[in-house]
C-alpha cells in the first residue's frame, strides 16, 4: 500500500514517502471506523477496536485499540455468537471458541460454527483484496476481478466449504458494483 500523491524531495529527487504492505491475518476482526496504515501487521485472530489507528505490528490472539492502537489483552479470541457473561452457560465459550488458524473441523452441532467461520474468512478475503487493489484513482477493478479469482479456485464448491466459495462471489460483486 503507498501513499498517494507521492513526496519527493527537491534536492534528490526521491521519494520520501515508499510504500509497504500490509498484512491482515485471517479471522481478525476490525472494529467501525478503523484505519490501517502501509507497514502495519495484524497477526491472526486479532481484535482491533472501534476508530483505532493500526500502524505498528499487531501480535495474533491480541485485543489492541487505540489512536495508534496499543495492545490492552493477550491470549483472546473472538466468537459470533453472544455468550451470556453472567456464567449461565459455562463451557460455550471453549465449546464455540477455535483457533485463529481458521482449521474449523465441523462434526454435529458445530456445522453452523463452521459455516459462520467460512462467511468471515469470505469476507476477510475480499477485504484484503480490495485493500491490495486500491490506488488514488480508485480500485483497479481489472486486479480485483483476478485476485477473487484465485481465492475462488482455491475454495472447494462442495461441502461446508461452498458457503465461503458463495459468499466471496456475491461479496465480491457488491465491491465491484460499489466500485
Amino acid at each position: 500500500m503507498s501513499d498517494a500523491p507521492s513526496i519527493v524531495d527537491l534536492e534528490s529527487g526521491r521519494r520520501i514517502n515508499p510504500s509497504r504492505p500490509i498484512h491482515v491475518g485471517h479471522r481478525v476482526w476490525l472494529g467501525r471506523n478503523v484505519s490501517v496504515f502501509k507497514g502495519a501487521h495484524i497477526g491472526d485472530g486479532a481484535i482491533i477496536g472501534a476508530q483505532s489507528i493500526v500502524s505498528g505490528v499487531i501480535p495474533g490472539n491480541t485485543l489492541a485499540y487505540g489512536s495508534p492502537a496499543r495492545v490492552v489483552r493477550e491470549n483472546v479470541t473472538w466468537d459470533i455468537n453472544l455468550i451470556p457473561d453472567d456464567g449461565s452457560d459455562p463451557g460455550l465459550a471453549r465449546e464455540k471458541a477455535h483457533p485463529a488458524d481458521g482449521k474449523v473441523r465441523p462434526s454435529g452441532g458445530h456445522l453452523a460454527l463452521a459455516e459462520a467461520n467460512y462467511r468471515t474468512e469470505a469476507v476477510q478475503t475480499v477485504l484484503a483484496a480490495v485493500l491490495a487493489c486500491q490506488s488514488w484513482r480508485g480500485l483497479d477493478r481489472k486486479k480485483f476481478r483476478r485476485l477473487i479469482a484465485e481465492a475462488g479456485s482455491a475454495i472447494p464448491n462442495a461441502g461446508p466449504a461452498s458457503v465461503q466459495h458463495a459468499v466471496l462471489l456475491a461479496e465480491a460483486r457488491k465491491v465491484l458494483w460499489l466500485g
